[in-house]
Parts: C-alpha cells; sequence; structure tokens
C-alpha cells in the first residue's frame, strides 16, 4: 500500500530538520573552534612578532658581536706583531747601543777628554798621560802672566848675506828746530825673502861645419837637456816639489809659471831617465839585514789601487799598484830566499815571500788594548791584558833605552820569557785565546828583535813614511794612469832614498841630470852609493 505523500513529506522534512538541528550545532561547533582557533592565531601571531622581533634583535646582537670578534681578531694579530716587534726592538735596541759606541770612535765624536787616536793615539798626544799628577793636568799652556821671554837671537855683521847702509834721516822729529848729523850706527838684523820665478835665458850655441864632411855641429846647452824647455835646476826643483814634498802638480805648476801638461810630460821623461837607476836602488836594498814594510790606498783614475813601502835608513821603495796581491812583494824582493828580516804587520800577502818575518809589537798592542775595552767587566780579560800590555810595552821601549849589548839581550830575553809564560797559561775566554794562540803559533816571526838589537819590534817606520802619501792621496785624488803611477814610484823611490842617504832631494836630482845631460847612458849607481865599504853601508848590507 502506498504511503500518502504528504507523510513522505513530513518524513522527510523531519529527517531534513534534523539534519539542520546537526548541522546548526555542528556550525555552532565549527564557529567555537574557530573563534578559539582565531584567538589561538592571534596569540600565536603575536608570540610570532614578538619572536621575530627577539629574533631580529638577536640577529643585530651576533652580528655586533662577530663585528667585534673580527675586530679583537685582528687587534689580537696586531698586539701580537707588536709584542713580537718591541722583543726584537729590545734585542736591536741593545745591538745598536754598541754599534753606536763604536760609531762614535770613529766619527771621532769627543767629549773634550778623550785620547784624538784613541788606542792608537801615540803618548805625546794624548790628552792626559796616566802618570800625570793632579797639578800637572791642572796646569796651562803657554807663558806665566807677566813674564817678558827671552827675546830674539840675531846674527852678525859678519854672518849677513848682504849689508845695507841706511842714511836717510828719520821722519820723526826730537824738536822744533832739529840740526842732525851721524854719530854712528846702530844694528838692525832682518831676514829677507827672495821669492822664486823662472828666469828666461836665451842660449846662443856656436854652430860648427866639418871641413871634410861638411856636417854641422852645435855647442850644447849646458846644464840642460836635449830638447829641454826646462834647465835641470828648474826641473829638479819643480819635480821634488811634486814627488818629494808632495805638492800637486797643479800648485806647482801655478807657482812656478809651467804650463800643467808640461810639467806632466816632464816627469815621465825624468821617470824614464831614471828607471834604470830605480831597478839598481831595489837590487842594492836586497842585501839589506832587515827591511820595513807596510801598504796603503791609493786611487788610480778613480779606482782602487795601492801604494807599498819598503824602507830602512838607507832605503825608501816606493811602488804603485793595482794590486793589494802577494805579486807586489815578489816583484821587488824577487822569489829567492834571501838574506833579510821583513818588518810587516800580520798581512797574509807577505807570507808567500822566501824571507824571515818579524810581526809588528804595536799592532799586537792595539788588539790586546781592545780586547781589554770590550770586556772591561772580565777580570779574567783584565787581568791577561794588563799583564801582556805591560811586557809589550817593555819589548817597545827597550831598543831606545842604549843597552850595552849584553844587558840589551838579558832584558830582551827576559821579556820574551815574560811574554810566552802569560800566552802559555790556560784560558776560557774566547778573546784571550785569540791572542795567545799568535804567539804560541808564530813565534818564530815574533822574537827576531831578542837576539840583534838592531832589529826593531814595531813597524812604526814604514807607517810613518807612508803618511805624506796619505795626505798627497788627499790632496791630488791619486794619478790618472798607470804611466802616472809608474812615474810616481821611480821619482819618489830615487829621491826619498836619496834623501835617507843624506843627500839634499833638489840638488842630487839636479847633479843626475846634469850627468845625464853630458852622457845619456851613463850609470848612476855611484852617484847615490859612493863608497859600498862605508861604515852606514854596512850597519845595514849582509856580506
Amino acid at each position: 500500500m502506498k504511503t500518502h505523500y504528504s507523510k513522505r513529506y513530513k518524513k522527510r522534512i523531519t529527517e531534513l530538520e534534523s539534519q539542520v538541528e546537526m548541522y546548526s550545532r555542528v556550525a555552532i561547533e565549527a564557529e567555537k573552534s574557530s573563534r578559539l582557533n582565531l584567538i589561538l592565531f592571534k596569540d600565536e601571531q603575536r608570540k610570532r612578532q614578538v619572536l621575530k622581533a627577539e629574533l631580529q634583535s638577536q640577529r643585530s646582537i651576533n652580528a655586533e658581536l662577530q663585528a667585534k670578534s673580527c675586530l679583537w681578531k685582528r687587534e689580537g694579530k696586531n698586539l701580537h706583531a707588536e709584542l713580537k716587534k718591541m722583543e726584537e726592538l729590545s734585542d736591536a735596541y741593545t745591538v745598536l747601543q754598541k754599534r753606536v759606541k763604536t760609531l762614535e770612535k770613529k766619527l771621532n765624536i769627543r767629549k773634550g777628554t778623550e785620547d784624538p787616536y784613541g788606542i792608537n793615539t801615540s803618548s805625546s798626544k794624548k790628552v792626559n798621560k796616566k802618570n800625570s799628577t793632579a797639578k800637572n793636568i791642572a796646569k796651562r799652556g803657554g807663558a806665566k802672566i807677566g813674564h817678558k821671554g827671552y827675546g830674539r837671537k840675531d846674527f852678525d855683521i859678519d854672518d849677513a848675506d848682504k849689508v845695507k847702509h841706511n842714511e836717510t834721516p828719520p821722519a820723526d822729529t826730537c824738536c822744533e828746530n832739529p840740526d842732525l848729523h851721524a854719530a854712528g850706527t846702530i844694528n838692525h838684523a832682518v831676514y829677507n825673502f827672495i821669492p822664486m820665478k823662472l828666469e828666461r835665458v836665451m842660449n846662443v850655441n856656436t854652430r860648427y861645419r866639418c871641413a871634410n864632411c861638411q856636417s854641422d855641429l852645435f855647442s850644447p846647452t849646458e846644464d840642460t837637456l836635449p830638447g829641454a824647455k826646462f834647465s835641470n835646476a828648474a826641473g829638479a826643483l819643480s819635480i821634488t816639489e811634486c814627488y818629494f814634498h808632495n805638492a800637486t802638480i797643479g800648485s806647482v805648476a801655478e807657482r812656478f809659471g809651467i804650463n800643467k801638461g808640461t810639467l806632466i810630460n816632464m816627469a815621465h821623461k825624468y821617470g824614464e831617465l831614471f828607471q834604470p837607476l830605480f831597478e839598481q836602488i831595489i837590487s842594492e836594498m836586497r842585501k839589506c839585514i832587515f827591511l820595513h814594510a807596510d801598504e796603503t790606498g791609493w786611487t788610480m783614475d778613480g779606482k782602487r789601487a795601492y801604494t807599498w813601502l819598503f824602507a830602512n835608513d838607507d832605503f825608501k821603495v816606493f811602488l804603485f799598484r793595482e794590486s793589494r796581491g802577494s805579486k807586489v812583494p815578489k816583484s821587488v824582493l824577487g822569489e829567492e830566499e834571501l838574506m833579510l828580516i821583513l818588518i810587516t804587520d800580520r798581512y797574509c800577502g807577505y807570507s808567500p815571500l822566501l824571507v824571515q818575518r818579524q810581526l809588528c809589537f804595536v799592532h799586537l798592542l792595539r788588539d790586546v788594548e781592545k780586547l781589554k775595552l770590550e770586556f772591561p767587566d772580565d777580570k779574567q780579560v783584565a787581568k791577561f791584558c794588563h799583564d801582556l800590555i805591560l811586557e809589550i810595552i817593555k819589548a817597545i821601549q827597550l831598543q831606545g833605552l842604549n843597552y850595552e849589548r849584553k844587558q840589551y839581550l838579558r832584558e830582551a830575553r827576559k821579556i820574551k820569557k815574560t811574554i810566552m809564560k802569560i800566552c802559555q797559561a790556560s784560558s776560557n775566554d774566547p778573546g784571550v785565546q785569540g791572542i795567545q794562540d799568535i804567539f804560541r803559533l808564530k813565534e818564530q816571526q815574533l822574537f827576531h828583535w831578542v837576539e840583534n838589537p838592531e832589529i826593531p819590534c814595531e813597524n812604526n817606520y814604514a807607517e810613518r813614511g807612508l803618511r805624506p802619501v796619505v795626505i798627497s792621496r788627499k790632496l791630488s785624488f791619486g794619478c790618472q794612469s798607470e804611466r802616472g803611477m809608474q812615474t810616481r814610484e821611480i821619482l819618489m823611490t830615487i829621491l826619498h832614498t836619496a834623501k835617507c842617504r843624506g843627500y839634499n832631494p833638489a840638488e842630487f836630482l839636479e847633479k843626475a841630470l846634469d850627468i845625464l845631460t853630458k852622457n845619456p847612458k851613463a850609470d848612476l849607481k855611484h852617484l847615490i852609493f859612493p863608497d859600498e865599504n862605508s861604515d852606514r853601508q854596512n850597519n845595514y848590507t849582509a856580506a
């Protein structure tokens, strides 16, 4: 049976109403849930904003900390570098303090109380000697205040080169109407200097003609080399000024009115003429008992060169060479064994020579004094240096005491024994050991003076002989060519050797030129070695 449609509709309406209620309840619950979720969402949104703000703040803090960390890291590296640099500077400061003291000595920075040449100052140049009393130190130089002096010593009329009679009345008057008449004389000794100047001399030489061969011959010009512009006297004087008195060629040319090139050519010409005599001097020098030798700097056309000196009381041989090697002394003393003692410093350039060597005690004294100054607080060094310095000074002064031979030998052997005792003693200091080794290993080269009073134990003679060369180098800046150096060594050797043998250098050179004028091939050996058997020659020449 079919249901009435109204019932179906009612049933459907009831179902729909129940569904509507159900959906309403669901909607209400959903609305409540939505509101709750909205509240929660807003809470979460607020929390998120807060956290976002905190995150941003933390990020900024983190960035700031990272920046500070980088800065601190850089500062740490800089501080570490500065600390390391400070340590290096501290070490460098200590080294530089020592260096400054050394440079102050080299630069001659002084307070006024130091010796002018440091440990190399001779006793005569010391500001105050060790044994000076307080009274003597306080003294000042010069004459006493109010002292009238002793006056000057005049020469007698018999010793005068020229006598002038002055009769001119005095300009000063003694009264209003003076009536003067000669009543005697009074002598006034005066020294007058005659300026040196060149004299122009015209030589009129006679021409001779041979009747047989019709050749023309001329009278020679006396006292002048053939074709020379200047006489032997003028040439000898100008060359002596340059190569003995160390005046520069330019200054001599200006003073004498000579062209500079002419003077240089004259020197070269004389050097060629005296080359044989130069070689003879070297040959004779090899026969000596002893020689002093030393070398110093020179310049040749702006380049480094060297001056060598071999000398004693009878000879002075100068060499100007580009080398400082042993080939230079070999060229003088040869390569054969000589019965000769060569007094030098410890430079190894003399070692290959077949001669005996005497090492200079003054150089050793400087080394010991330098060691003493480097370690002033070391008692062992101070004691060693004090004892050795006393003995070295005794050795240096011994030759000047003029002892008889027996007394000299006794004192010399005593000094040697004491020196070797000091140097044989044991020591832990490297500086002391270095000085001791010199005496231990080179004993055969240190004590020739002990058995022969004529042999000096120092090389001061050679060092003093080179001082004028050093001054000449500073004034003239050396030579311009090898030929100039060769000319200088020939002329200086001849002039200085002539002076050693008692001749006036200019007069000797003039006399030698006069001989060569008459005979260009003349042997000049007899001029400088007139008597081979003289007492002086025997004193310095081996039999």
